[in-house]
């Protein structure tokens, strides 16, 4: 598939497009409001379904950038990057 700029793009593509988009959408929210989004309110802000933000959330979790406990609402945290050498 060719995305606007003309280039082939794959699924993967647009998936990690879709995650690093969700990752910004989580931390612009946790900043605003002063605590995380529902799973919903995060399918409704990437038009996806509930399922796939789900999976995107496990992603986002196992790749370190965020943490959450499992069935509980809000309580999603994005996890602290720390840079050694510097």
């Amino acid at each position: 598939m060719y995305g606007k700029d003309g280039r082939w793009y794959t699924t993967h593509h647009r998936s990690v497009g879709k995650k690093l988009e969700t990752y910004r959408f989580l931390v612009r929210f946790i900043e605003e409001m002063g605590y995380s989004p529902t799973v919903q309110e995060i399918a409704d802000e990437m038009r996806v379904s509930k399922s796939t933000a789900l999976s995107y959330l496990r992603d986002l979790e196992n790749a370190g950038m965020i943490r959450r406990e499992a069935d509980k609402p809000r309580t999603i945290r994005i996890a602290e990057i720390t840079v050694s050498g510097m």
